[in-house]
């Protein structure tokens, strides 16, 4: 039996990048998780993780459009 590893049983990084800095949203300007995001991120399973990311993903887009 042959096998491979999936990207979904990766363990998901943290979408911090350093820069941590909360807008009155109590938005991180950084990586765009909010306030209990970030401080729940290590409890929380690995698809939640991706799902926080990908949100952080769509306030990135919606905040970089001119």
């Amino acid at each position: 039996m042959s096998q491979y590893c999936s990207s979904r049983s990766l363990p998901v990084l943290s979408p911090c990048i350093g820069q941590c800095q909360l807008d009155a949203a109590a938005r991180c300007t950084g990586c765009f998780r909010d306030l209990s995001q970030i401080t729940t991120w290590t409890q929380l399973t690995a698809r939640e993780q991706r799902q926080v990311i990908a949100l952080c993903d769509q306030r990135r887009s919606q905040t970089t459009k001119c």
